[in-house]
């Protein structure tokens, strides 16, 4: 797998196509005000016609910051760390990410985020980047 080179002001110039199938399984613990969250990803990924597959493990904490649960009206915190291990062939770590974001919630359903992110390789320097989200979620059943 080919890693993206730091140019010379340190900013990552990455030119690809790239296409991903994933199968993903979620759960959610509630620890006082604090949802823990549990995703695992196996990614089938297509890039520049080269097949590879990875799993990824990732933790996050969810933590409402003015009221005792994340309902519309209340700012946010999410921390989160995830681990990303290539599976072609042998396994080995990728990369991992670690973050932090603030946000609002909307709505029940409509939220918005922004943070910072590490990403560290095995092989080469970090990444570092600033985040923004809009996130909607589509409620198909009630829980």
């Amino acid at each position: 797998m080919n890693y993206p080179e730091a140019e010379p002001r340190g900013i990552l110039s990455i030119k690809s196509n790239e296409y991903r199938t994933t199968l993903q399984g979620m759960l959610f613990q509630k620890v006082d005000r604090i949802i823990i969250q549990h995703r695992y990803r196996y990614e089938f990924r297509f890039l520049d016609q080269k097949g590879n597959q990875r799993t990824r493990y990732r933790i996050q904490l969810n933590i409402p910051i003015t009221n005792e649960k994340i309902e519309k009206g209340v700012l946010l915190t999410t921390i989160g760390f995830e681990f990303l291990v290539d599976t072609q062939k042998e396994l080995k770590l990728s990369q991992t990410r670690l973050y932090a974001m603030a946000g609002y919630q909307f709505t029940n359903s409509l939220n918005f985020q922004f943070g910072y992110m590490n990403i560290s390789f095995p092989s080469h320097a970090s990444n570092e980047r600033l985040q923004f989200f809009f996130t909607q979620k589509l409620f198909l059943y009630d829980y």
